[in-house]
C-alpha cells in the first residue's frame, strides 16, 4: 500500500509545525522541484501538527531500498582537479560539485524528526511524494520570498566551521560574490526596481557558518512569474557560473542524479511567496538513509579541502542520526 502524500514544516524562527495535506482546491500551492528542474505544483490544505501524530503518519509510507556506488574521497577529488583545469583555461568561473553519502543503518524517522525540529534557524520539512520517496532537511538557504511586492533572494556561499577564528579567504569572498552578482542580474532581467544588496554577513547553520548578503528588489506587478524562479535556479551556490557550462560539466562527470538536492520547495498563497533551497537534507529508503552535499570550486581551490568541506555539511545532518 502506497501512503498519502505530505509535507510536514516549519518555517525559520517558527516554532509551529504545519502539516500540508495534498487536496484540489486548498488555499495553498506547494511547490517543489529537482537539481534538473522537474517542477511541480500541489494544492495543500495546512493545518498545525503535533510530532506524537507522526508514526501513523509514516505507517503506510513505502521506501525503496539503495543500491548505488559512492564517490570515494580519491575519486571526487580527482573530479575536483579536473574542474580546476577547465576553470585556470577560461571555460569556466565556478562550478559547485557534489557526492552522496549512505548511512547503512536503521533511523527511527519519528526520534529524527524530533531532534530536526528543534532546529530554528532553517526551513526545517519531511515530505513524501511516490515520485521522489520520503524526504527530510534542514535548509539555511532561501531561493525567493515576494512579500508585499518585494522580493527577495540569499546569496549563501563559502562554508566554515562555526567554532574558532579562521578568517574568510580570498577564493570564498569571490564565490558569495558570484552568487550576489547572479541574482542580481535577474532581478534586474525581470524587470525588478531599486533592485539592491545587503552587506556580507555571517550566517550560522549549526556546525558550520556560511557568507551571506541578500538582495532585494520591487516587483513593479503584482505577483512574481515561474520564470523568474526557472532563472534563479539553480543559483551559481548550487551549480556554478556560466550556468549552461557548470551544468554541462556536473551531468558529464558527477556520475548520479541529484534528484530533489539542490532543487527547491515552498509555498504560495495569493501573492505571497516562500521557496527555499533543498540543502542539507537527505532521503529515506529501506536500508538507510543517502545524504547529499556540495563545494563550490574555483580557481582557488584545493581538492582536499573541498572534500572536508562537504564532510563538515554531511555532519550537520548525521549528527542527528
Amino acid at each position: 500500500m502506497e501512503g498519502e502524500p505530505f509535507i510536514l514544516f516549519k518555517r525559520p524562527g517558527d516554532a509551529t509545525i504545519q502539516l500540508g495535506r495534498f487536496q484540489d482546491g486548498a488555499p495553498t500551492q506547494f511547490h517543489v522541484a529537482s537539481f534538473d528542474g522537474d517542477h511541480q505544483t500541489y494544492f495543500v490544505n495546512l493545518s498545525e501538527f503535533d510530532l506524537t501524530n507522526l508514526d501513523g503518519l509514516l505507517r503506510d509510507v513505502s521506501t525503496t531500498a539503495f543500491q548505488n556506488e559512492l564517490h570515494e574521497s580519491a575519486a571526487y577529488q580527482n573530479m575536483v582537479i579536473k574542474a580546476v583545469d577547465l576553470i585556470h583555461r577560461g571555460n569556466l568561473e565556478k562550478v559547485v560539485l557534489a557526492r552522496q553519502a549512505f548511512y547503512r543503518e536503521a533511523i527511527h524517522v519519528p526520534t529524527l524528526m524530533q531532534r530536526l525540529f528543534e532546529v530554528n534557524d532553517a526551513f526545517v520539512y519531511l515530505s513524501y511524494l511516490p515520485k521522489w520517496g520520503l524526504w527530510f532537511g534542514a535548509s539555511p538557504e532561501q531561493l525567493l520570498r515576494v512579500h508585499q511586492g518585494v522580493a527577495s533572494a540569499m546569496a549563501l556561499a563559502g562554508t566554515r566551521l562555526s567554532q574558532g577564528d579562521s578568517q574568510w579567504t580570498e577564493k570564498e569572498y569571490r564565490e558569495q560574490e558570484t552568487v550576489d552578482g547572479y541574482l542580481k542580474q535577474v532581478f534586474e532581467q525581470h524587470g525588478l526596481q531599486s533592485v539592491s544588496s545587503s552587506g556580507v554577513q555571517d550566517r550560522f547553520a549549526g556546525k558550520i557558518k556560511h557568507l551571506c548578503s541578500e538582495v532585494r528588489g520591487e516587483l513593479d506587478h503584482p505577483g512574481w512569474t515561474q520564470e523568474l524562479i526557472d532563472d534563479l535556479h539553480p543559483t551559481p551556490a548550487l551549480g556554478g557560473s556560466p550556468k549552461s557550462q557548470a551544468l554541462q560539466f556536473i551531468k558529464e562527470n558527477e556520475g548520479f542524479s541529484r534528484q530533489l538536492y539542490g532543487g527547491y520547495l515552498g509555498f504560495e498563497t495569493g501573492d505571497e511567496l516562500e521557496l527555499f533551497v533543498n540543502i542539507r537534507c537527505a532521503r529515506v529508503y529501506n536500508n538507510g538513509i543517502l545524504q547529499f552535499a556540495g563545494a563550490g570550486i574555483n580557481s582557488g581551490s584545493v581538492p582536499e579541502s573541498e572534500w572536508k568541506e562537504t564532510e563538515n555539511k554531511l555532519e550537520v545532518l548525521s549528527q542527528l542520526f
